[in-house]
């Protein structure tokens, strides 16, 4: 992301406006997925993605549909709200094997099935994100 930065500043120098437009293009994707990427936790009421600034959350009961990309990102819907996940292969952390093992038990409990879908990559969470809650005020 920083290379990007730093070439489209050296384009703005150039009198190159337009590659250097083009290279904010990329610095925007980069600050995307790094805001939007996290770890994944999961347990048996629900899934989250724990990101830089918020939380995200979609209770299992709620998913009614699994969609893949050919990279392996997850996206779960909702009648009203989805979740996106990176791909599995991805994860990391002592926890991974039991995290995929969870995640296959709850689409497996709830007979749903992993539909390969071209979008799935593009996807953003919709209607999941966790409002955080002020500290308790002692007074």
């Amino acid at each position: 992301m920083l290379l990007f930065l730093l070439a489209s500043l050296l384009s703005w120098r150039a009198h190159d406006s337009l590659v250097s437009v083009l290279f904010l293009v990329f610095v925007a994707l980069g600050f995307h997925l790094m805001v939007g990427s996290g770890h994944v936790a999961a347990d048996d009421e629900a899934i989250s993605v724990h990101g830089l600034l918020a939380r995200y959350e979609l209770a299992w009961e709620r998913v009614r549909r699994v969609d893949a990309s050919g990279y392996g990102t997850l996206v779960l819907h909702a009648d009203d709200a989805r979740l996106v996940l990176p791909a599995p292969m991805l994860w990391s952390g002592p926890g991974k094997p039991a995290l995929r093992a969870l995640v296959a038990r709850q689409l497996r409990d709830r007979a749903l099935t992993v539909r390969r879908a071209l979008g799935a990559d593009y996807r953003v969470h919709r209607n999941v994100r966790v409002q955080r809650t002020p500290p308790n005020d002692p007074s």
